[in-house]
């Protein structure tokens, strides 16, 4: 048999791609480990998207991964793991001193969904404190003078820098498609129940979703619909087998809406320009863009989101506020306060 020839640039390769190329012999997920180990060598020093991270524990995952060939969807890709998503016998620790050392025994149901498609956790992204506001170490790839936005920041970082293909966040208020808007990726934060979230710390359970980050939209999909489905032990979930299935390519063009919602003019005024320039350039290459009016009672939208879930936070966080508060930054002893 002659040699297996090479895969150019494994670590900007699809999902599709690394699957495919594992099952045909062309690529290992040692190699590709390797691949994307050696970007997280260089460049983690600087960019800080791990909150926990372990080459040794990586190489053994895809090393375990090659051993069983044949695998899902996913076999042999890396997974960034938002760090209040739990991970049984690795550190989550919720982005906040009051839960250094806590290490669960049991993993989140996404991270065992994701791992019985063929992927691993290859390490623990950086998460803004207990996912609500004050930001971790995580700078953005473009410009590390630039924040990555938060507080899925770690995620959405570590896959803008290529050390992962794919990575889980979650989102209360934007922060999925913020910090992902903010690093170049694509973000998707899915109707709320289509993702499981047990096993991830509670904030708001009205308004707490799981989302994905990837650089292609077919990547994000496809981690979505390996993720997505009813769990019993997430009452508020939804089996919603068709809402991801693949599409074929669309035959008329795309009908946009432009929307101003009544935060408008709180944007300054160059985000304002780009989001017109950006629905003059959909309407140049032929979409049909219209701009639409919200109803009136999107209005009193701010301000009951911010009722549910500063309401609902405080709830959630009050053991951690009893036990340690001085180990809480002021801005979230005062989210708990006014929500009280």
């Amino acid at each position: 048999m002659g040699a297996v020839p090479a895969v150019a640039d494994p670590g900007y390769l699809a999902l599709s791609e690394v699957v495919t190329a594992q099952r045909e012999g062309l690529l290992s997920a040692a190699a590709y480990a390797e691949t994307l180990l050696a970007r997280v060598v260089a460049q983690e020093p600087l960019l800080h998207t791990f909150a926990w991270f372990d080459p040794d524990h990586w190489r053994a995952q895809a090393r375990a991964r090659d051993a069983q060939p044949g695998g899902g969807v996913l076999q042999g890709i890396p997974v960034g793991v938002k760090d209040i998503i739990d991970t049984a016998g690795i550190p989550t620790e919720w982005g906040t001193p009051a839960c250094r050392g806590r290490v669960p025994s049991r993993s989140a149901t996404v991270v065992r969904r994701l791992e019985a498609a063929g992927g691993y956790v290859a390490g623990k992204t950086v998460t803004a404190e207990l996912a609500f506001y004050a930001p971790g170490p995580t700078r953005n790839p473009w410009n590390a003078e630039h924040t990555p936005g938060g507080s899925s920041s770690g995620s959405a970082a570590a896959v803008a820098a290529g050390f992962v293909p794919v990575a889980l966040g979650t989102q209360t208020n934007g922060s999925v498609i913020r910090p992902a808007a903010y690093c170049g990726v694509v973000g998707f934060k899915p109707s709320s129940g289509l993702i499981p979230r047990s096993g991830m710390l509670p904030f708001s359970r009205t308004l707490d979703t799981v989302g994905v980050f990837a650089r292609r939209v077919a990547d994000a999909a496809c981690l979505a619909r390996v993720l997505a489905g009813r769990d019993e032990e997430d009452p508020s979930g939804v089996e919603a087998p068709q809402a991801l299935a693949p599409v074929a390519a669309a035959t008329t063009p795309p009908r946009l809406a432009f929307v101003r919602t009544s935060a408008w003019y709180q944007a300054e005024g160059y985000q304002r320009e780009h989001l017109l320039d950006l629905a003059s350039r959909f309407a140049a290459a032929d979409a049909v863009v219209e701009e639409v009016a919200l109803p009136p009672v999107f209005e009193e939208g701010w301000a009951l989101h911010r009722t549910i879930m500063y309401g609902e936070g405080a709830r959630a966080l009050m053991p951690l506020y009893d036990r340690d508060r001085e180990q809480l930054s002021e801005r979230l002893q005062a989210l708990i306060e006014e929500g009280l």
